[in-house]
């Protein structure tokens, strides 16, 4: 089983929650950026997230992953989007490929580790996520 030891145990530091989300993603190589990438989480918590992706990517990898979080409209200076008839609140994660496991024949999961994020954009994770108790202060976004 991913994340977890012989005895059934979660190896990862951090938490991680069954959260389907939104995302985004590109490849960041040499300088250039990759096309933006549209897919979801299976999991996520404060040090990394668990995703899909249609094609293979290389352990390292460098990405910029922006989580697309349903926003309530109360924070209107970080310019929420709307994607159909919804409400997102753009959240960008400069991130690594930790592992990328073959799922299905079309599909690969991603695990993905968190890297660094702005200011802002930490204060959004801190207050999307608060509902759900994740121990934020303890995360190494927030060093």
């Amino acid at each position: 089983m991913i994340g977890t030891s012989e005895t059934g145990r979660e190896r990862r530091s951090y938490p991680r929650l069954p959260l389907k989300l939104r995302l985004q993603y590109n490849c960041i190589k040499k300088g250039n950026i990759t096309s933006l990438v549209e897919t979801q989480s299976e999991d996520f918590g404060t040090g990394g997230l668990t995703m899909r992706s249609k094609q293979r990517v290389k352990i390292g990898q460098i990405l910029m992953v922006t989580l697309l979080l349903p926003s309530r409209g109360e924070n209107k200076s970080a310019g929420p989007i709307d994607i159909g008839e919804e409400r997102y609140l753009p959240v960008a994660v400069l991130s690594r490929v930790a592992w990328c496991r073959y799922h299905t024949e079309k599909e690969y999961r991603l695990g993905i580790q968190f890297l660094a994020l702005t200011l802002a954009n930490r204060k959004s994770l801190i207050n999307f996520f608060s509902d759900y108790s994740l121990d934020w202060k303890n995360s190494p976004l927030m060093n």
